[in-house]
């Protein structure tokens, strides 16, 4: 198929992509007496993989390969955060490494956000699961007991937009988008 033949183009022109390499890697790896996992093994002690919630499946494979129950992997992850769906990234994945792990620990401080917006935001979905059972909302305090913005208004304000203000029955994707824009924008001014 064409997967074949981008595979034949790109051995005959000598290019690897980034996929290439970490499969191949992966692949090295593969076996418990694979020199590429003896060296891995000896060079590193110690692997610290942050934003693991972006990790994808093959990526996985090779932390998981090279160093799983042979030296010290701390994974560093907010699956509430993963962005990275559409390059396979992907939560299966990050629960599947967390499952394995020997030590569990969770910041109980948000250092982004003041405490009147995490209040606001916890009184909607504090224990809800966002995407899996074991993904749920716990609450956290804020490092900032107060807001930090003057004259802002409420920290939290969810808006209600019916399909009639749309114009259209049925709205496209384009009109919410011209719709948000616009209405922030005003509400900004």
């Amino acid at each position: 198929g064409v997967l074949d033949e981008i595979d034949r183009r790109k051995r005959r022109l000598g290019v690897l992509s980034y996929d290439d390499l970490l499969g191949q890697l992966a692949d090295a790896l593969r076996d418990d007496d694979a020199p590429a996992r003896t060296r891995m093994r000896q060079r590193w002690k110690v692997a610290l993989i942050d934003e693991f919630q972006d990790t994808d499946p093959v990526q996985w494979q090779v932390f998981e390969r090279a160093f799983h129950g042979v030296a010290t992997l701390v994974l560093i992850g907010d699956p509430k955060q993963a962005i990275y769906a559409f390059r396979g990234g992907d939560i299966v994945t990050y629960l599947e490494a967390a499952e394995q792990a020997t030590t569990r620990q969770t910041l109980g401080v948000n250092w982004r956000a003041d405490q009147p917006l995490l209040d606001a935001l916890h009184v909607l979905v504090e224990g809800a699961a966002l995407g899996d059972e074991r993904i749920p909302v716990h609450p956290v305090s804020a490092h900032h007991d107060t807001s930090r913005l003057e004259g802002a208004g409420a920290p939290f304000r969810l808006r209600v937009v019916r399909h009639e203000e749309l114009g259209r029955r049925r709205p496209r994707i384009g009109d919410w988008r011209e719709h948000v824009l616009t209405d922030l924008a005003a509400d900004v001014k």
